[in-house]
């Protein structure tokens, strides 16, 4: 059995708020991602049979030492991981508000469908 998960989002272009909402969504996919990609960096860490990297710790230097701090901690879930999160949604360079344009080369999500 798959399980497709889709969330979608009927907000009309000419909605107050569309950009607004548009964003949003775009940033919170992209947190959401961010958050589940060091659930499973540290997944395959604790692992025996899978190789891991954590390179991802030296791809952002203001959150290493939270990151190191989890390592230690080796829980999924707490306050420390809620933090690192936080931390990240506020990293000015890596929001999309800072993007002109996304490339058309590259696929994208807007309200959770992915498009090319």
């Amino acid at each position: 059995m798959k399980v497709k998960r889709i969330v979608k989002f009927n907000i009309k272009k000419s909605h107050i708020d569309y950009k607004y909402i548009k964003t949003q969504l775009i940033e919170s996919k992209e947190i959401y991602n961010f958050a589940n990609y060091i659930l499973r960096q540290l997944y395959f860490k604790n692992s025996n049979k899978h190789k891991y990297s954590l390179e991802f710790i030296n791809e952002y230097p203001s959150l290493k030492d939270l990151f190191l701090k989890y390592i230690e901690e080796n829980k999924q879930f707490s306050s420390l991981f809620y933090k690192i999160i936080c931390e990240f949604s506020k990293l000015k360079q890596y929001s999309i508000n800072l993007r002109a344009t996304i490339p058309k080369r590259f696929p994208f999500f807007t309200f959770c469908k992915l498009y090319e």
